[in-house]
């Protein structure tokens, strides 16, 4: 008796729990459908004009739509043009005015001189002198270079 009891309850809440998946599953679907971003229905799936007409009416949309674009991106592309030539403008007053006065602001002295050859010769040796490139360890044979070839404290 008690048997047949447990069993009935346990039949009674697997098709309660199965009742309640199908429910949110269902729920789920709903919720997630797809909709359509467009503002009209797509011509080819609605079951309308598969014709031709409807083909080049598609065409002459997305090329409408494609037009406005580049028209909208070549409106952008002059006016960051005119900005940038505007702060260009502003930077060289900005220069003359600072060369009038002889200040410059730091990092900007260059401007004052021209570059030339020993300036040059004397900037390389100041990075090959940073890259510490003629200090440092001496190696035996370009094999002594792989890791773990010797063990010693200073490598």
């Amino acid at each position: 008796m008690f048997r047949r009891w447990l069993l009935a309850l346990m039949a009674r809440i697997s098709l309660i729990t199965l009742g309640l998946c199908c429910f949110l599953l269902l729920f789920y679907l709903m919720a997630c459908k797809p909709s359509s971003h467009s503002k009209h229905p797509s011509l080819l799936w609605s079951g309308g004009a598969t014709s031709k007409e409807g083909y080049m009416a598609l065409l002459q949309e997305g090329e409408d739509s494609h037009r406005h674009y580049i028209s909208s991106l070549t409106k952008q592309i002059a006016e960051l043009k005119e900005a940038l030539e505007e702060r260009t403008q502003q930077l060289q007053e900005f220069l003359e005015k600072a060369k009038s006065k002889g200040i410059l602001p730091q990092g900007l002295e260059s401007l004052h001189k021209t570059p030339t050859k020993s300036d040059l010769k004397e900037f390389f040796r100041s990075q090959l002198n940073q890259a510490e490139v003629n200090s440092g360890l001496e190696v035996p044979n370009e094999y002594a270079l792989i890791p773990f070839d010797t063990f010693t404290l200073q490598t």
